[in-house]
């Protein structure tokens, strides 16, 4: 190595928290820990993902039987 120093930290140290700014940003869209880690890793899907559970739940039909 010569004269040069070896790393003495990691490459991760050096990242910004990114899951509670994120957790923030969902409030109210995702549910879970899982919401906000799909999001992080895959963002265009996760939004794809809310949208669908949300239409699909407002989708709901009620139905009553009544005796003839």
């Amino acid at each position: 190595m010569g004269d040069e120093k070896p790393l003495d930290g990691r490459y991760a140290d050096t990242l910004a928290p990114i899951v509670e700014p994120t957790r923030e940003k969902l409030q109210g869209i995702a549910r879970c820990d899982e919401d906000v880690l799909s999001y992080i890793a895959f963002p265009n899907l996760a939004e794809k993902f809310f949208e669908e559970r949300k239409e699909k739940e407002e989708n709901m039909a009620t139905y009553t039987i009544v005796e003839a």
